[in-house]
């Protein structure tokens, strides 16, 4: 069974089309950067809450960088978390880390609702 030993550092920086960008940087005991060792597993990314959807950006090779935004029909969620973890080459250790709380808001008017009663 896989241990988990590690921890690592995920950063959100919010964009301004509705996505943002996680990216997660591997680190040692002492809290420094590392690197994964060459054939380590693939990073696997989620989201705690099904209203926002992380996506590994395709042109990261390292799997490092992930794309977060609203699920489709967007919701708003209130303090979801982004996690990411990968089996490292020893095909033992599992390294993961989680971001801090963050929340999907509603953006500025775009227009009006019409109802006629």
């Amino acid at each position: 069974m896989a241990q988990i030993k590690r921890f690592g550092k995920v950063k959100l920086d919010v964009l301004d089309n509705g996505t943002a960008t996680a990216t997660a940087t591997a680190q040692d005991a002492a809290g420094l950067p590392a690197t994964l060792p060459t054939g380590s597993g693939a990073p696997a990314w989620t989201s705690s809450d099904p209203g926002v959807t992380v996506t590994p950006v395709a042109t990261d090779a390292t799997g490092l960088t992930a794309t977060v935004a609203p699920a489709v029909p967007p919701v708003l969620v209130t303090g979801f978390t982004i996690s990411v973890s990968c089996l490292l080459a020893d095909g033992v250790t599992t390294i993961s880390g989680v971001s801090s709380a963050n929340n999907i808001v509603a953006g500025g008017p775009t227009g009006f609702q019409v109802a006629v009663a």
